[in-house]
């Protein structure tokens, strides 16, 4: 089948009936001749007073992470101090001297049973000289994701939930420099449901494990629930998981941002066990770059669990990550991942095993649609002890080592550099009419590509779909 490429923008105006009409006739039109088409640049339908702007053959673009919409809070912090509530239960935020702390509200959100919402402003820094702990459900937002902070001071732990099964919730805000010698400098959980939106955590480094987050799941009633969205883990660093560990039953990440984590052991970006059963764990508009293991294995992430987790892996781009071995994914023992139109460029394994993967025996990798370019270190890219399917579609530079399928190509997708092409997060884009263009197996392409973009009908391979 020929492919027609619309390159040039064009406006159709008209009413509201004739001008989708006129674009219904210009498709019908060209589709029976044989076409395909894919619009390349925007293509604006102007029906009466209303303009759609669109993109991609479909066209659409729906907007991700637009802002955090505040809820109104029962506490509002009015002091970056550090004190304790004067009566814990009260109905009051109040040290007693008329300040509402971030420890006053937690504390009296505890006394009262849990189940409060607290404010932090915008343009407030709060250094905790000792851990905030909470015992009971709660929830803490700010005012702005980047000004309004949470600080452990590079001396200790900025949140612990110490009581089994508790829920809680952050959004909007920053910790940083947290420090601690166990698990979770940033913050420390046990069991219970976590949802983070619109959260920095930077700076926080363990000498155990989980840099910002440790999620611990030693109880075997539990099987917590983790969902992270619109968020960034930056310079945070642990000998495993050097932005976060842990072991859950459901695993959420979408718009998610790891940047020069760092880790010694297992996982820079993060290292998840499952559950106390079957585990879902899935990945999609993810990025992650600059995250180092110089000792260790897996600079991105790593699953392991001794029961199964099924992980799922889409439009996520790796970017230029460094490690001892399995720069880009490490699984072990149960573990099967279906990973779907994701780009690597310049990711490299130093001395080990492999450059990309390793998958080790009780492992299954499925693998669609995705770039696997320019990585570099003396091992092989793939270093396979348990099962590797390649679905089709997929461009290897170097497939030794990896299970190949004939549709499997070599070509040099034409990669650019990884910038802010819309989207939360960065992406590399293709060169239109390149190997990518129009290359992969629309069976398993997502319906959008990483920026949110809806893909064309004969989508293209990796996370960035050309428009």
């Amino acid at each position: 089948m020929e492919r027609l490429k619309i390159n040039t923008p064009f406006l159709i105006q008209r009413t509201q009936a004739s001008g989708l009409g006129l674009l219904a006739s210009l498709t019908a039109m060209l589709l029976s001749t044989g076409c395909a088409i894919k619009v390349n640049k925007a293509l604006e339908v102007t029906t009466g007073s209303t303009t759609t702007t669109s993109t991609g053959s479909s066209a659409a673009y729906t907007a991700v992470c637009s802002g955090y919409t505040e809820p109104t809070p029962d506490f509002t912090i009015n002091s970056n101090g550090d004190t304790s509530d004067a009566v814990a239960g009260d109905g009051i935020c109040d040290d007693g001297g008329g300040n509402c702390t971030l420890r006053a509200a937690v504390e009296e959100s505890d006394g009262m049973g849990g189940g409060m919402t607290i404010k932090i402003p915008a343009g407030m820094t709060i250094t905790v000289g000792s851990s905030i702990q909470f015992v009971s459900n709660l929830a803490i937002f700010g005012g702005s994701q980047t000004t309004s902070i949470v600080s452990g001071g590079a001396a200790v732990r900025v949140f612990n939930s110490s009581n089994a099964g508790t829920d809680f919730e952050f959004h909007n805000f920053t910790i940083q420099n947290g420090s601690s010698a166990s698990n979770g400098a940033g913050i420390s959980a046990t069991g219970g449901n976590l949802s983070f939106s619109y959260m920095t955590f930077s700076n926080n480094v363990s000498t155990a494990d989980g840099g910002a987050l440790s999620l611990s799941n030693n109880f075997a009633s539990l099987d917590p629930v983790l969902s992270i969205t619109c968020s960034t883990f930056n310079g945070n660093s642990a000998v495993s998981g050097g932005a976060m560990v842990g072991g859950v039953k459901t695993l959420t990440l979408t718009d998610v941002i790891f940047t020069n984590n760092i880790a010694t052991f297992i996982g820079a970006g993060f290292y998840f066990g499952g559950a106390n059963t079957a585990a879902t764990h899935t990945l999609n508009r993810t990025y992650f770059e600059g995250n180092t293991n110089a000792t260790g294995t897996s600079a991105a992430l790593a699953f392991d669990g001794s029961n199964p987790i099924a992980a799922t892996i889409t439009n996520s781009t790796f970017y230029s990550n460094s490690a001892n071995g399995a720069s880009v994914l490490y699984t072990d023992n149960n573990t099967t991942t279906h990973f779907y139109n994701n780009t690597m460029l310049t990711n490299s394994g130093v001395a080990g095993p492999s450059a990309i993967f390793t998958i080790n025996t009780g492992g299954t990798f499925n693998i669609a649609n995705s770039i696997l370019w320019d990585s570099s270190g003396p091992a092989n890219i793939c270093s396979i002890a348990g099962t590797m399917n390649s679905l089709g579609h997929n461009i290897f530079e170097d497939s030794t080592n990896c299970s190949t399928d004939a549709s499997d190509i070599a070509t040099d997708p034409g990669l650019g550099v990884s910038a802010a092409n819309g989207g939360f997060t960065k992406s590399i884009a293709i060169t239109a009419s390149g190997a990518a263009d129009g290359g992969a197996d629309s069976a398993y392409c997502p319906t959008a590509d990483q920026r949110n973009y809806d893909r064309a009908a004969t989508c293209d391979i990796g996370a960035y779909e050309s428009q």
